[in-house]
């Protein structure tokens, strides 16, 4: 046996010539065997081998590397991590990755937030806010609203002016 072609977990571990035992420490992710010189067997990954490429939560069709399960596109939504198997904090985050959080939702009442989408179940958006989470700004809403501001403003600028004439 060969020691040098170990992946023991270990940085030292002792070697035994006859059969390459990496002792207690095991092998590093992605190996498997006594000697630690066999790559996990298909559909496996990970440290001893013991998860499964197939319950990873990958956006798309994604190949699985033995050590790390790394998923190519990015999570499908709800599902963060290297390999898509940490589901998003619930009530915290959602959406693909994980990357957008609850609090910036704008529901109209307290609704739960599904790891998916982040819908607003119960009443919808407030005004000024559109999509299934309500994150989206309303463009027409903010204009409008904005020209009223802006008339209001204008209305009250003239009657000051009249009034102190």
């Amino acid at each position: 046996m060969e020691c040098s072609r170990r992946k023991c977990a270990s940085s030292n571990p002792p070697c035994d010539v006859q059969r390459g035992n990496c002792g207690t420490g095991g092998c590093q992710p992605g190996y498997q065997g006594v000697d630690c010189t066999q790559v996990c067997i298909r559909d496996k990954y990970g440290s001893a081998c013991s998860l499964l490429c197939s319950a990873r939560h990958c956006d798309g069709y994604s190949t699985c590397d033995h050590i790390y399960g790394r998923c190519v596109n990015r999570c499908q939504a709800g599902w963060t991590g290297t390999d898509c198997i940490t589901a998003c904090s619930s009530g915290n985050n959602y959406g693909p990755n994980c990357e957008k959080f609850c609090v910036h939702r704008h529901c109209v009442s307290s609704s739960s937030c599904y790891i998916t989408t982040g819908v607003c179940d119960a009443g919808g958006c407030q005004a000024g806010w559109m999509g299934v989470d309500c994150a989206q700004g309303n463009d027409f809403f903010s204009v409008y609203t904005c020209i009223l501001l802006v008339q209001a403003s204008f209305n009250l600028c003239c009657f000051r002016f009249l009034v102190n004439s």
